[in-house]
């Protein structure tokens, strides 16, 4: 007796077999590509750290060089420049009318003499300072 359902069985494994191979076939592909780009990924992560570890280097080799020209810096010579920013500050202040800062008789107090200041190159003009009245303030100008 003849099963006529035989050869209908027989073409539907043999496709389901093609199906599996040809799913195999692209999974090992997909694969192979990941592969590729996760050591593509891994190459291009060494290659960036072989450039930024030299820069990293180079701007804390920078830094410190800067930040030790400030330690260098005499803390005279940094008093007197505080002291001549809050001048202009002060002065900035008085002629816009805020007269919220007043620390023009601390300032006085921590101003070296004009020998002192010759001695750092810091004396910007020719003429001599005026000593102010201690019970001054900035309203009486």
């Amino acid at each position: 007796m003849y099963n006529s359902f035989n050869d209908f069985y027989l073409a539907l494994l043999k496709s389901s077999e093609l199906y599996v191979r040809e799913l195999l076939d692209r999974s090992n592909e997909r694969e192979e590509i990941s592969l590729v780009l996760y050591i593509l990924s891994i190459i291009a992560l060494v290659i960036c750290f072989l450039v930024l570890i030299p820069v990293v280097h180079s701007v804390n080799q920078q830094k410190d060089k800067v930040l030790s020209l400030f330690c260098e810096i005499d803390n005279s010579v940094i008093r007197i420049l505080g002291a001549k920013c809050e001048k202009f500050i002060n002065s900035l202040q008085a002629e816009e009318g805020n007269d919220e800062i007043d620390s023009n008789e601390e300032i006085d107090g921590v101003i070296p003499a004009e020998d002192e200041l010759d001695e750092y190159g810091l004396l910007g003009g020719t003429g001599k300072r005026t000593k102010k009245p201690k019970g001054r303030t900035k309203t009486d100008t």
